[in-house]
């Protein structure tokens, strides 16, 4: 088992478990992160049918979409 997986199974502090935590964490409803989840739209597992995510992957994911945004806006788009 890799050190991440463990930490991740023995609620490492970087973890997040359950769509409500996961929802909180992001500002979001709980059935938007499950439709998130869904589409793969986030970096979201499951593990015996219950959410959890890395906050570190979480806010690596959302920091890559904005500077997308970023570029989007500098480039000159209304």
């Amino acid at each position: 088992m890799t050190t991440e997986l463990s930490q991740a199974l023995c609620g490492g502090s970087d973890y997040l478990w359950g769509a409500k935590a996961i929802a909180e964490y992001l500002g979001l409803s709980e059935r938007q992160v499950r439709y998130a989840e869904e589409r793969g739209e986030l970096p979201i597992g499951r593990s015996c049918g219950k959410l959890f995510a890395s906050k570190r992957l979480l806010d690596g994911h959302l920091e890559e979409l904005a500077s997308g945004l970023q570029g989007y806006k500098e480039g000159g788009a209304a």
